[in-house]
């Protein structure tokens, strides 16, 4: 067992220490069909602080969870594990998903509820809990002794994440020419988007908006064609959690980077800070003639590469022709879109990628 406090928006290796643990059998499991190392957390509601609860819970592989409750206390929670009778309405998901929205239409206020991670994958792996802010409960995030389980023992206690704060205070701190490329939606290409940016600091001038956090901030910029002012769609993917802001509209881009440190709110639309690696991008309209600033922030802190595509229904009308950035050598290395492997096929016989070798069978249930 280990506590969270699901506003605190952090993550944890939630399967290092736990093994091929048994599942309890006089618990009710729910929808879950199947549970693999099952991982105890509870969370305390405090007094008078009941409400609804809207989480994410993301993890690179599958994996499915259970809330039981409301309990007195933690130890009401621990002793009748065991017991449990069904999940709570909402507090349950066996999807094939990585990632697992949680919806709970109300949470009683001075009680416990136990908070299942089945994990899948089977694999250790690490796991992100993340509350919307439109959640009414108001969780009680004071740590609470846990009966039977020494101090000494590791703990999933939240990692020690970088924070925002800049290395150095100038407005061009995390503005450099370096971190800039263009990019064209349209294209639908791959960038490795974070491979040369390193510990880079957020520019403290600018208004973040929705983004509570910012980690190795990587500016990208796109032009509208003069006449070509429209709305614009497009889906921001990778492996991992990343979030996005747009500024603008500029003059151009030496404007959109002179302004750099001294941005004010990112435009409607243009801002989303979720657990997810999958963002989803509305704009009702930008300008023409214009430029835009686009920041992608790496919020799992490793280099990994994100994927950008434009829907047809975008009406915008967006000018892929090359532009030189400002103060950045044209031998830097660039996000160019990586060569990526086609389809075609290296052997034309009925039998290739059919062959014997390369058959199982399954039994899914």
């Amino acid at each position: 067992w280990d506590q969270i406090c699901p506003g605190e928006d952090s993550s944890w290796n939630a399967f290092s220490d736990v093994g091929d643990v048994p599942w309890p059998q006089g618990n009710n499991a729910g929808c879950l069909r199947r549970v693999f190392n099952p991982k105890w957390f509870f969370f305390n509601v405090r007094e008078g602080g009941g409400g609804s609860l809207y989480m994410e819970l993301t993890a690179p592989h599958d994996v499915d969870f259970a809330i039981y409750g409301p309990f007195d206390d933690l130890d009401h929670a621990m002793t009748e594990c065991g017991n449990y009778s069904a999940p709570i309405d909402g507090g349950c998901s066996f999807s094939a998903s990585p990632n697992e929205t949680i919806n709970i239409s109300h949470l009683d206020g001075n009680k416990t509820y136990a908070f299942l991670v089945s994990n899948y994958w089977h694999h250790e792996q690490r796991f992100h809990l993340f509350e919307y802010n439109m959640s009414t409960v108001d969780i009680d995030c004071a740590a609470v002794p846990i009966p039977g389980k020494s101090s000494e023992e590791p703990t999933t206690e939240p990692t020690e994440e970088p924070t925002a704060e800049p290395t150095d205070n100038s407005s061009e701190a995390g503005c450099q020419p370096a971190l800039w490329d263009q990019i064209c939606p349209g294209e639908d290409s791959s960038w490795n988007a974070f491979s040369d940016v390193g510990d880079v600091p957020w520019p403290q001038g600018n208004n973040a908006g929705c983004l509570r956090r910012v980690f190795n901030p990587k500016w990208f910029f796109f032009n509208v064609r003069e006449g070509g002012g429209g709305s614009l769609y497009m889906e921001l993917t990778a492996p991992h959690d990343v979030d996005f802001a747009i500024y603008g509209p500029f003059d151009d881009l030496d404007h959109a980077m002179t302004e750099c440190g001294n941005y004010s709110a990112p435009i409607d639309g243009g801002c989303s800070f979720s657990a997810s690696p999958n963002e989803t991008i509305n704009i009702s309209h930008l300008d023409g003639n214009k430029t835009y600033a686009f920041l992608v922030s790496n919020y799992w802190h490793h280099e990994q590469r994100f994927h950008l595509f434009e829907y047809n229904m975008s009406t915008v009308d967006i000018d892929c022709a090359a532009v030189p950035i400002p103060g950045k050598s044209s031998e830097e290395p660039t996000t160019e879109p990586t060569e990526e492997p086609t389809a075609e096929p290296t052997d034309n016989s009925s039998e290739a990628g059919c062959q014997p070798a390369l058959w199982d069978q399954i039994c899914p249930g």
